[in-house]
């Protein structure tokens, strides 16, 4: 998808179409995942796409798993726009390594139209966190 047009009206983004800072691809598949490279190192597990979003109301999803208790947070996630404008927010709790999805509904504004916006995930270097997907969206009117 070339940098800045708008997504379709659902997109998915696979392990190795996500950027990271401390991360790496691991297994094939349907079972492909974004690990850390190193579970004593925090950061940003995965980010991205950077796509610029036109004025509209849209579902995104994180399909993440983790060996911790539910009880347990081992990391955050966010929706941004621009890198600083957050429309969504939360924590990353542990799954007993079941895969779970995180969902959320968010509205792009007129006023915010067109900023590239991020699903991003952060580890806090406690347990193990695997990121499945990342996907997009838009509820029509």
């Amino acid at each position: 998808m070339p940098e800045n047009s708008p997504p379709p009206s659902r997109r998915l983004w696979r392990p190795a179409e996500l950027n990271t800072v401390i991360g790496h691809v691991n297994g094939s598949g349907l079972q492909q995942a974004l690990v850390p490279r190193d579970i004593a190192t925090s950061g940003w597990l995965s980010y991205g796409p950077s796509v610029a979003l036109p004025e509209a109301k849209y579902r995104f999803s994180i399909d993440y798993s983790t060996q911790s208790t539910p009880k347990q947070t081992v990391g955050k996630w966010d929706f941004v726009l621009d890198g600083d404008i957050t429309l969504s927010a939360g924590s990353l709790l542990g799954t007993l390594d079941n895969p779970r999805t995180i969902e959320g509904i968010v509205t792009v504004t007129q006023q915010n139209a067109n900023k590239a916006f991020e699903i991003r995930t952060y580890f806090q270097a406690q347990s193990d966190l695997k990121i499945f997907n990342s996907s997009l969206q838009k509820i029509p009117d």
